[in-house]
């Protein structure tokens, strides 16, 4: 027998009645119900098949990549924390939908956070036997430790992977050819990121030269590699 299997001991073993059983699994309905609409929200971005990117998608994408990342790179951050983060980061938009940000200036992210604000009343009202997931939530939007302010940085870098995989395809139906055009309309998002992770320049710095990355491969267009990332 594995020496390093899990055990109960009168201490550890959790045992609950038939009805008690039953009420939580109807208390855990809506929640799941929420969870796969969540995992289906179709967003802007387009995946290398051309089909649309879903908040599912994304979710797994950026949890990974961002895991990988803080292991090497950021030893400090808790990452049992952050996956918390980015796993419910977008969970708002299952009921409000996504927002394209890409050419967004400051009056279309505003009028994003305010639906999004009345969306948090109705997930509060769906959580509110469990305040902890909607703690968790109001910690990373309001930013209040280096977990929250990392995982709404590293968010960024990840249309950036799927633009670069479609060759442009998705940038082009949004009007958008030339690392210039790039620049304009990711310019509201990347102040607001100058901002919320300002600790961490390394992916502020990852932002930059993914524009870059993303207008060689996705346009053939070369931009100036001799130019200061600014």
């Amino acid at each position: 027998m594995n020496e390093s299997l899990f055990t109960p001991t009168t201490n550890t073993r959790f045992e609950i009645d038939e009805a008690e059983a039953e009420r939580r699994l109807i208390e855990l309905e809506p929640i799941a119900k929420l969870a796969h609409l969540y995992s289906r929200v179709q967003r802007a971005t387009r995946m290398s098949d051309g089909s649309f990117e879903t908040d599912g998608d994304h979710v797994v994408q950026l949890q990974i990549i961002a895991l990988a990342y803080v292991s090497k790179y950021h030893p400090e951050i808790d990452a049992g924390k952050l996956t918390i983060y980015l796993l419910l980061h977008d969970l708002v938009e299952a009921i409000v939908g996504d927002t394209c940000t890409l050419g967004a200036d400051e009056a279309v992210l505003s009028a994003k956070d305010d639906r999004e604000a009345a969306g948090m009343i109705e997930l509060e009202a769906i959580f509110r036997d469990f305040p902890e997931l909607i703690g968790y939530l109001h910690d990373y939007e309001s930013i209040r430790n280096p977990e929250a302010a990392f995982g709404k940085g590293f968010d960024k870098l990840t249309p950036g992977y799927l633009h670069v995989d479609d060759e442009g395809a998705t940038l082009r139906e949004l009007g958008v050819e030339s690392y210039e055009q790039i620049l304009e309309a990711a310019s509201a998002s990347d102040a607001r990121l100058e901002v919320y992770a300002d600790a961490f320049q390394d992916v502020i710095t990852m932002r930059k030269m993914q524009h870059r990355r993303v207008a060689r491969i996705a346009f053939g267009a070369m931009a100036d590699e001799s130019a200061t990332i600014s």
